[in-house]
């Protein structure tokens, strides 16, 4: 189809089928300059049309715009500006493709990609056209301007004169139109084992301008484009690709990053209504590790999820589990990471060792060709409606690790820098691993004192799980038989990976109610945990009910059920409870969350309280030597090494000060 007949079958429809359209955009120019087009539309109107303007867009899509433009003149509507830039955003191409399957022969075509956008440039006015005097004759004359180069006068046009100058811009007379870049990349569910994500800039103008965010999942539409590569010897033939959009939207935050077909859905259904589900969705998680039920079960939870709950006043409470596992080395933590992370359509694996608090969230980078600043995504923003697998999370440094407070309990992430001031979302769940300082766990000592992490950020963690590696006769044997069987099967999970995958994603769009039954069992739980403990210690917190309210949100989405059943609160109470009789127990059989989420437990309080006491005493008697001391605590139970550690502990923080062997309050 030749460009004459093109252009007349765009005026035509325009005006057969989208006259209100233009209409609408006469009324809204120059504050809008786009008109949605449905390429399936165009394709029913004329299929021959169609095939021209997906697989000619670069001189289709030119002539539907100069349509458009005398369509717009001709508009009974009074313009209030002069028309020179209109856009066609053409959608709804019909399929998507993945970047790393286009080719030499899809260069000039019209293409559509379902895309994670990693970074995004500020907004920043282009050139678009150009206008020139001749010095020799005074001839005025304009030249549109690509993306990539300026582009210079070679001859004046001016038939008379014919000289090639010399030539002058005129730049009150430039036209500017708003430009941006954006770099995206395939999304992972596509990708094959081993395959990298494949990267693109693309070139946004006017309306398409700053609608995104680093992090977002969007279907685009637009001209695949090639130019030479240039290099320190010249131009090189091999090309650099990138794509000119005419149209932008948002994919749903949930669901269409992975369509579900019908067929999916039944399975899924048909799935779901099995009686072992639950044991057969645990089992699948990490097949290759024996053993840890309740971790597994955990994992399985975490990866459902829980809806995001809005109390008054705007304020949302997360809905996304975190979990942290601590212990000692080489039992499988990473292991489970990695799992957890293949499972999650939005999975991201990183290492604290390697990773930096920007890396995690956001960062403002400049760019290299312009200098100007630009947004860069995290991995905790990439797996937004995910799971971010964070492995050695110990090994992070202090400074980066404070970025983590935000992103974990408010979801979010600040930028303000370069005069850059975005909040971006990081609404995944966070799976962490830690070892301790000096290799083997200690249950009897606090979990902030072993693993380096402050307790403001081990108390963001739903579930931490203790993995200890204890001799035991009956697991060693049943884990050597299990690493050594060769029998074919060993390690197959009993639900697909794949059809796992699809069965999260569709359990997310499921938002469970508590029942009475449900909400009674998490309040007795908590009433009663509280009610029998040791005065002075504190066995749970209002954090902890929380926590109990996502797991049992968890459950009964992993059941597909609207209702949080009973079944599925006394899940979420069997697995609080292992895990806080794991970490939180004292030697004398009493819970503490102290042990667990504080640098300082109750009885540790306790005891440094009472030794200041003492000392205030002795002091004013002149005989608070540290015999003394120790003789006053002993008679009271309390051993003289505790006495004696304490006494070590009060100098160090600065609250008691020693002078000529005697102690005093600082």
């Amino acid at each position: 189809m030749k460009d004459e007949e093109i252009y007349g079958f765009w005026s035509r429809y325009l005006d057969e089928r989208l006259a209100d359209e233009v209409a609408e955009l006469a009324e809204k120019f120059p504050d809008r300059r786009g008109l949605l087009v449905s390429w399936r539309k165009l394709y029913y109107y004329n299929s021959d049309f169609g095939d021209a303007v997906r697989d000619k867009a670069s001189e289709a899509i030119p002539a539907g715009e100069r349509a458009l433009k005398e369509a717009l003149q001709n508009c009974p509507v009074d313009l209030i500006a002069a028309v020179d830039r209109v856009h066609l955003q053409i959608s709804d191409l019909g399929g998507s493709v993945r970047m790393a399957d286009l080719r030499s022969y899809d260069v000039g075509s019209l293409i559509q990609v379902d895309v994670l956008v990693r970074v995004v440039s500020s907004v920043s006015p282009k050139l678009t056209k150009a206008w020139f005097e001749c010095k020799r004759c005074g001839h005025k004359f304009a030249i549109d301007q690509p993306v990539t180069k300026f582009r210079e006068p070679s001859g004046c046009p001016n038939e008379s004169c014919d000289r090639k100058g010399p030539f002058v811009e005129l730049e009150v007379e430039r036209e500017l139109s708003n430009f941006q870049v954006l770099t995206v990349q395939d999304l992972h569910d596509g990708l094959k084992t081993g395959e990298q994500p494949q990267e693109m800039d693309v070139y946004m103008v006017d309306d398409l301008t700053g609608q995104v965010f680093p992090g977002a999942r969007v279907r685009l539409t637009g001209i695949l484009r090639a130019n030479p590569k240039v290099t320190s010897s010249g131009r090189s033939t091999i090309m650099s690709r990138h794509i000119e959009a005419v149209h932008i939207e948002r994919l749903d935050p949930d669901l269409d990053d992975l369509d579900l077909s019908d067929e999916d859905v039944r399975i899924i259904r048909e799935l779901s209504s099995r009686p072992s589900i639950l044991d057969d969705i645990r089992d699948s998680v990490a097949p290759s590790v024996s053993g840890y039920p309740h971790l597994k079960e955990a994992i399985a939870i975490q990866l459902a999820g829980s809806p995001v709950e809005l109390r008054p006043g705007n304020h949302q409470i997360r809905g996304d589990i975190h979990l942290l596992l601590v212990g000692d080395p080489g039992i499988a933590k990473s292991q489970h990471l990695l799992a957890a992370s293949k499972l999650s359509p939005r999975g991201r694996f990183v290492s604290g060792g390697g990773a930096s608090g920007p890396g995690l969230t956001a960062a403002a980078t400049r760019d290299k060709e312009e200098g100007s600043w630009r947004l860069e995504a995290g991995a905790l923003v990439l797996a937004s409606g995910g799971l971010a697998s964070i492995d050695e999370l110990d090994k992070m440094r202090d400074d980066d690790r404070g970025s983590l407070h935000e992103a974990m309990e408010q979801q979010t992430t600040t930028i303000s820098k370069a005069g850059i001031n975005a909040r971006l979302p990081t609404r995944c769940s966070i799976l962490a691993a830690a070892n301790p300082k000096h290799g083997r766990f200690d249950k009897y000592d606090s979990i902030p004192r072993q693993i380096n992490l402050p307790p403001a950020l081990l108390s963001r963690f739903d579930l931490i799980f203790v993995m200890s590696d204890d001799p035991n006769e009956e697991k060693d044997r049943e884990l050597a038989d299990f690493i050594l069987s060769e029998e074919e099967g060993t390690f197959k999970p009993p639900i697909d990976p794949d059809l796992l995958t699809k069965y999260f994603i569709y359990s997310k769009s499921i938002c469970p109610k508590l029942t009475d039954t449900a909400q009674k069992i998490l309040a007795d739980y908590y009433v009663e945990m509280r009610k029998g403990a040791k005065p002075g210690l504190i066995p749970v917190t209002p954090r902890q009910l929380e926590a109990l309210k996502r797991l049992a949100k968890g459950s009964a989405r992993l059941r597909l059920s609207v209702e949080v059943g009973e079944e599925d609160a006394k899940r979420a109470v069997r697995l609080m409870d292992f895990c806080l009789r794991q970490a939180g127990m004292d030697e004398n059989g009493f819970l503490d969350v102290d042990k667990i989420f504080g640098d300082t437990t109750s009885k540790e309080r306790a005891t440094m309280k009472f030794v200041m006491d003492i000392i205030q005493r002795l002091s004013k008697k002149g005989s608070s030597t540290t015999r003394e001391i120790v003789r006053h605590a002993t008679a009271e139970d309390i051993r003289e090494e505790r006495v004696l550690k304490t006494l070590k502990r009060l100098k160090k923080e600065g609250e008691v000060a020693e002078q000529n062997g005697l102690w005093r309050l600082s």
